[in-house]
């Protein structure tokens, strides 16, 4: 390929140094390119390339890196100065790099509406985080727009448009790296080569330099050893659950999981005459740190869900004893008890059995009635019944219908490893994700003997969801090995 030819000479000129005899560049056309190891055996402690800082990708190294402010505007900065490099094609001085690179990565962002991968996701964590996500990548791009356009237009610049934004923030999103508190993030040639692999034996190779503003060069230095032929990977981090790899990197890995499950992003729904929605706003307003609704793992709720809970329940009775379906949100007893119920669930010292049983069934199966409902077409949500064991029942239809969908379509595109995308992606998390709803529908109501709540589980890692802020921001800082 003729590109990879000119990016191997690009790299020479600027000075990164790689041995083929170590690890070489390999792609095909499902997987696109990979690195593996070209010799026999690698030793821990072999030097597999070294780049220097000014040949990565960042705002101070970047054409726009003399006009004031955009050095060091932080990530959304960093995609301004993708788009305008990609922009100046074969005048820029990562032309060459930047070839190499996709149009945009095909992140669940990209999917178009009517699109299969896009409907599989439906009612999931990461359909609700995306809508967040697109106003976060609008609010970042025109805020920037407002405070340099000017600057920009004095130097002859255009602003980038908001369509080349996004599509260089699936870039930064997926393959950025922290350089060092000088440049901030930048975009590693050759660095991001390197697929992700979870676990223990995930990173072949630690990287020496980063963080390190005194240091003019990253280095790749093994960590462990690898095999003739044997694909080298990079690590993203140990904490990114399926759900995060989807989102921000598009896949997921087959040995992987879906570590948490939210009723927030809009996916909480009303039920007749409880108002879910209507609860949590109030809590959210009157309260910190009670916007987390979410399941874990085991299918044990998280407390702020848990209050929800225990507060819709107290409306609902108290409604229904009163025989006023009016709101009494502006009645100071009323105010104070569900101040007090909520500080009670918060901070108390109830296990999640103990919580559930204060709250009515009916809200409980109302909640997870309704949360399985996101998922739904509103054609499918008319013929649900309400009772838990047709809930259970639909639930367990839905999984094995995504199980099926996922194993059907996983042959479409095989990428990153052991990792899979698109379509199949989408139906493996909703999948995964339903799993987690069915946990928690046996917890609730009893089924199973396991009271811990997922602040009680002890020793258990709990994988936070990315924060929307947007998908670009949180991106891969890679280390040295402490």
């Amino acid at each position: 390929d003729a590109r990879d030819d000119d990016f191997l000479d690009w790299m020479r000129a600027r000075g990164v140094t790689r041995d083929d005899a170590r690890c070489a560049v390999r792609g095909d056309g499902d997987r696109g390119r990979f690195v593996e190891c070209a010799r026999a055996t690698l030793a821990v402690g072999t030097t597999l390339a070294t780049i220097p800082k000014s040949a990565c990708l960042t705002t101070a190294t970047s054409a726009l890196g003399a006009i004031e402010g955009a050095r060091g505007s932080g990530v959304v900065g960093l995609c301004v100065a993708v788009a305008h490099e990609r922009s100046l094609g074969a005048k820029s001085t990562f032309a060459a790099y930047l070839k190499t690179l996709p149009a945009r990565e095909a992140l669940p962002s990209t999917f178009a509406a009517d699109d299969e991968a896009r409907r599989a996701l439906r009612g999931t964590t990461v359909e609700g985080m995306l809508g967040a996500d697109e106003r976060a990548i609008a609010d970042d791009y025109h805020a920037f727009a407002r405070e340099m356009k000017e600057r920009f237009a004095r130097r002859g610049v255009n602003m980038p448009t908001l369509e080349e934004f996004r599509d260089a923030a699936t870039l930064v999103a997926s393959r950025a790296f922290f350089v060092d508190d000088a440049l901030g993030q930048g975009l590693v040639p050759f660095a991001d080569l390197f697929n992700h692999k979870g676990g223990s034996d995930g990173a072949h190779f630690n990287v020496v330099g980063c963080g390190d503003a005194d240091a003019d060069a990253l280095t790749l230095v093994t960590c462990r050893t690898a095999k003739r032929g044997e694909e080298l990977f990079n690590s993203f981090g140990d904490d990114h659950d399926n759900t995060v790899l989807l989102y921000k990197y598009g896949f997921v890995e087959r040995d992987n999981r879906v570590a948490t499950s939210s009723f927030g992003f809009g996916l909480l729904r009303d039920a007749g005459d409880i108002t879910f929605e209507s609860v949590h706003s109030w809590m959210t307003e009157s309260y910190d740190g009670v916007d987390e609704l979410e399941i874990d793992a085991n299918g044990a709720m998280s407390r702020p869900l848990l209050a929800l809970l225990r507060i819709a329940s107290f409306e609902f009775l108290r409604d229904v004893d009163s025989g006023d379906d009016e709101s009494h949100s502006d009645d100071v007893d009323y105010d104070t008890s569900i101040g007090v119920l909520l500080e009670r669930t918060m901070t108390g010292d109830e296990s999640e059995a103990e919580i559930l049983a204060s709250v009515d069934d009916y809200v409980v199966l109302a909640l997870f009635r309704g949360r399985f409902n996101a998922y739904l077409d509103t054609k499918d949500e008319d013929r649900c019944d309400d009772d838990v064991s047709s809930l259970l029942r639909d639930v367990a239809r839905e999984i094995k219908r995504c199980a099926d969908l996922a194993n059907d379509a996983s042959g479409v595109r095989q990428q990153f490893g052991s990792g899979i995308s698109g379509v199949a992606a989408a139906y493996h998390v909703r999948a995964d994700e339903l799993g987690l709803l069915m946990k928690a529908i046996i917890r609730a109501f009893d089924f199973g003997d396991d009271e811990e709540t997922n602040e009680d589980v002890p020793d258990t890692k709990k994988p936070k969801l990315v924060e929307v802020v947007p998908a670009y921001a949180p991106t891969i800082y890679i280390k040295p090995k402490e």
